[in-house]
């Protein structure tokens, strides 16, 4: 074998002696480069770091666990490291292999790709940055839908430009070019003659080469990056951000994309083996609910709907409002401090006085698209696999949706959103969901628009001015924008003055995106009151019934205390009718979710007895067992919730106090059953149902 490469070794020198002088400088610039990635991949990280640090980080983790893991994390920067470069080796191999001599021509090359891979390493570092500044989460999240659907990519990447502090913005720019060419020059001017290296004296190396930068590029030996990357590392979150930063994501998330469907439906096959046992096991939690096992290929659960309207009703509402207020945290209408609440949301807390308000109500899903869409479907999936990016299967006409049921009880099911109805395909799964008049930003003739669609006032002014001309019963699902990046509002409005950051919490932004996010609050909410202000001028006022919810909340940029995150999770739901409802100021404090709406409307419109698949409950009624709460966030039983695989109990201040005495572990096993057998059994409906 060493006989073999030494004649190897004569033959490549004597048919080409340009080779190895050419191979020592080439790859002298090439690993100038690539280290000098090395270094910005690293200091990129770091600067993530220390720019978005939580409060007391290390008394929460260990400084081993730290260094370990951004040790790992260097796989990630290895790869991309490698992968930038490889174009460079490659063409290098391959200018070998017809001509003589290639330094002229590798010297331009190399200069070239110098500045390319330099700025396009800043530019992707500083994106996946800001974008985390800006909506609180990587980048990945939302890159799939540039391979799926381009107009979603363009507003999301010049959502970015929207907020972002300019001045730090330039100066991580110019620091980092400065970082990066000094790092080049030095690692150039310091590295020695690879002709005086061994590792560098054999043409052979360049095999050697080849294969280093292909096994580098893969990232590791073991489990693939683009696996791995998904994956906890840690049990601190914050070290987690800090394993998948920076761009290498961006790979992850469109190898991801790619994956998903096939993978999706592996697992799905995996978990709903024993659908029977777990629909069993979740009906058992109420009363009111059955296994339905009539039809041959899936199961369901049939809820049969408690007839409350009499109990909190003086009569049948002619229209029915659903309001799906955007980002509408329950957390900031509790906020005194600095009459934080009043100035931003004291339309809502006037409305909130006189009606029926739920304060345990959280969002069943992550995002505005999975609460949407078990809202209106009804059913629930894990959160690690959510059904509703899978297009196909979310678009099946399913019986039970929420437009459906109230279309059964004589109600005209309509859809108002301030966006655009492309958006995530909506228009279509709104009409496959029943929906039977559907209206988007396109309908409404406004001079004043949002990049994302039209201002809530414009939107609010429609419904409006339908539900004034109506002539029979409507439901309206209204879906608001305006409390959404880039915050914007119309110029007529004048944001309240006075907002201050809360003392207890610390911003992770500066004041001026401060005062903009809830600037959009209190716009949003001051739109809400000029539409029940409106409504209460007009005849159709007296005869409608108003449900008031979020699609979820909003962690407002502060970070928050793991203690805190069941205050911080919920969100508002009320029903108002001043002339309906025949008690007001009152509260109830049963647990519920997205999933609870549709029984909790029905029990209250159904004159006769109805039974609609559900997963949820009417929140009206009275648990008949503990209770239960399954959400996207948080699972309970009782006094006791599971959040991020810890276990709490819940003090009277809705503090989360962490336990794992024997009582606490028994009701965190039933917890886990409970939350497995929901997660199955709705896994198997969504996927199992056949129109």
């Amino acid at each position: 074998m060493q006989q073999s490469v030494k004649n190897f070794e004569r033959i490549l020198i004597h048919h080409c002696p340009w080779l190895m002088k050419s191979y020592h400088w080439v790859i002298k610039e090439i690993l100038a480069i690539w280290l000098t990635l090395l270094s910005l991949f690293a200091i990129g990280r770091v600067y993530f770091f220390f720019d978005f640090l939580v409060p007391d980080f290390f008394k929460q983790a260990d400084i081993s666990e730290t260094i370990y893991v951004f040790l790992m994390a260097a796989r990630f920067d290895l790869s991309a490291a490698s992968l930038l470069i490889s174009p460079l080796f490659l063409l290098t191999l391959l200018l070998s292999l017809i001509q003589k001599d290639i330094s002229a021509q590798m010297k331009g090359w190399c200069r070239y790709w110098k500045h390319f891979v330099i700025w396009l390493s800043i530019i992707l570092m500083l994106t996946e940055h800001y974008f985390f500044y800006y909506y609180q989460d990587h980048f990945n999240i939302f890159f799939w839908e540039f391979w799926m659907e381009w107009e979603n990519s363009i507003l999301v990447f010049l959502s970015i430009m929207d907020e972002l502090p300019l001045l730090q913005l330039l100066i991580a720019v110019v620091l980092f070019g400065v970082w990066g060419y000094g790092i080049h020059w030095f690692v150039s001017q310091n590295l020695p003659p690879l002709e005086n290296i061994p590792l560098f004296r054999s043409s052979f190396c360049l095999i050697l080469w080849s294969v280093f930068f292909l096994a580098t590029a893969r990232g590791t030996f073991g489990t693939p990056l683009s696996i791995s990357i998904k994956l906890s590392i840690s049990t601190q979150a914050e070290l987690n951000r800090i394993h998948r930063n920076p761009f290498y994501s961006l790979y992850a998330s469109w190898e991801k994309s790619i994956r998903r469907s096939a993978d999706m439906r592996k697992k799905v096959a995996g978990q709903i083996s024993n659908s029977p046992e777990s629909f069993t096991l979740y009906a058992n939690i109420d009363h009111a609910r059955r296994v339905n096992t009539s039809h041959e290929q899936y199961l369901n659960l049939d809820y049969h709907v408690p007839l409350l309207g009499g109990n909190y009703l003086r009569q049948r509402p002619k229209h029915v409002v659903l309001i799906f207020m955007e980002g509408f945290g329950e957390w900031i209408t509790l906020m005194e401090e600095h009459n934080l609440n009043q100035l931003v949301a004291g339309n809502f807390l006037k409305i909130k006085q006189q009606g029926i308000y739920f304060d345990n109500y959280f969002p069943a899903g992550s995002g505005t698209l999975q609460n949407l869409s078990k809202a209106i479907l009804g059913i629930p999936t894990p959160v690690d696999m959510p059904a509703e990016s899978d297009f196909t299967e979310g678009h099946k006409p399913f019986p039970g949706s929420l437009a459906r049921i109230l279309k059964q009880m004589g109600y005209f099911p309509q859809f108002y959103y301030g966006g655009n109805l492309t958006w995530h395909h909506l228009s279509l799964f709104l009409k496959n969901a029943g929906f039977e008049a559907i209206y988007g930003a396109d309908h409404i003739s406004t001079p004043e628009k949002t990049r994302f669609g039209v201002h809530d006032q414009d939107l609010f002014n429609l419904v409006h001015h339908n539900l004034k001309n109506a002539e029979q019963p409507t439901f309206s699902f209204i879906m608001t924008l305006s409390n959404h990046p880039p915050f914007e509002w119309p110029k007529h409005y004048k944001p309240p003055e006075g907002l201050k950051i809360p003392s207890h919490a610390r911003f992770k932004l500066r004041k001026y995106n401060f005062e903009k996010r809830f600037g959009a609050f209190s716009y949003s909410d001051f739109s809400l009151g000029k539409f029940i202000e409106n409504a209460k001028q007009s005849p159709y006022f007296s005869e409608t019934l108003f449900m008031i919810t979020a699609d979820h909340s909003i962690s407002g940029s502060f970070q928050w205390k793991k203690e805190d995150q069941y205050r911080v999770r919920k969100i508002p739901l009320l029903l108002y009718s001043p002339a309906l409802l025949k008690q007001d100021s009152m509260v109830i404090h049963q647990r519920g979710s997205h999933l609870d709406l549709a029984p909790t409307l029905s029990s209250l419109l159904s004159a006769s007895p109805l039974t609609i698949p559900s997963w949820g409950r009417s929140l009206l009624s009275p648990p008949s067992t503990d209770n239960h709460l399954y959400s996207f966030y948080l699972d309970c039983m009782e006094n006791v919730c599971r959040h991020l695989e810890n276990y709490y109990r819940v003090a009277q201040d809705k503090t989360l106090l962490a336990c794992s005495d024997p009582l606490c572990r028994k009701k965190a096993k039933q917890i886990m059953a409970y939350r497995e057998a929901f997660n199955t059994s709705g896994l198997h409906y969504f996927f199992r149902f056949q129109p």
